[in-house]
């Protein structure tokens, strides 16, 4: 894929220097200067004019250099072969800046393509996983910057919760693995974020809720894990406390895990 799009570039910008080599060569050295200035004019409003009208106006502008060559012809009374290399000049203005064109539109596509393929990575960077709301410790840590500011300002209430599972070690992945889609599927999309600080805790952050509130999610988690692992005694402990300022959550923050 990488080479074709090389090849894509790379042909139009060949085909243009090859035209200049022709008209070089087998036009007469007054048609090449006719040429060049007006090749250069027209690549430059080319770029000054708004992509959407550029193939437009590269057919307008073909079209009325040939008429101007050919009323030219006419008038002057030239000989065929004058009229055949003014045919060729038309000819080689064509390509020329069709093939400036190309590369230009298909360069533009690649910039585009990059863009978005950055935006989507930088994205992608804020979770642990791709299916997954899990987020990083970094971007909670942002979030729930954010957030603090707007609950204050609207006197609303924020509260984050520790979710810690107490298992052995060689189970840890897997309990991992169910919390986190429990958390997920207990949490509002749009409101709470959560991440894991380290391979056996997560951080919850509840905004514009309260203790009853938290108390909802509390339940929905057991209930949606009693389903999964089918255990009567879970091994996984709560702590909720309201928070105020972002330092209320740095704490439970270490570093190193997924930051």
């Amino acid at each position: 894929m990488r080479y074709l799009n090389n090849m894509l570039i790379a042909i139009p910008f060949i085909l243009f220097v090859y035209a200049q080599v022709f008209a070089l060569y087998f036009l007469p050295q007054s048609l090449v200067l006719i040429h060049i200035v007006v090749l250069a004019s027209m690549i430059i409003i080319l770029f000054l004019i708004k992509w959407n009208w550029s193939f437009m106006f590269i057919v307008i502008t073909t079209l009325v250099y040939g008429f101007t060559l050919t009323g030219l012809a006419f008038t002057e009374n030239y000989l065929q072969q004058q009229q055949i290399e003014f045919v060729l000049l038309n000819i080689v203005y064509f390509v020329s800046i069709l093939s400036i064109w190309y590369s230009a539109h298909h360069l533009q596509k690649l910039k585009i393509t990059l863009e978005f393929e950055k935006l989507k990575n930088f994205e992608l960077q804020k979770f642990v996983s791709t299916h997954s709301r899990l987020l990083t410790n970094k971007e909670f840590s942002e979030r729930v910057s954010i957030n603090l500011v707007g609950l204050k300002r609207r006197n609303e209430m924020g509260f984050l919760m520790q979710i810690s599972v107490n298992v052995k070690k060689n189970k840890e992945q897997i309990y991992k693995k169910i919390l986190a889609e429990v958390i997920e599927d207990s949490t509002r999309d749009q409101f709470d974020f959560f991440t894991l600080t380290d391979t056996s805790t997560f951080l919850v952050f509840l905004q514009n809720t309260s203790e009853d509130g938290c108390q909802i999610v509390q339940s929905r988690v057991i209930d949606k894990l009693r389903g999964k692992v089918n255990i009567t005694e879970l091994p996984v402990n709560f702590t909720t406390k309201r928070v105020e300022y972002l330092q209320d959550t740095k704490s439970h923050l270490k570093v190193g895990s997924f930051a």
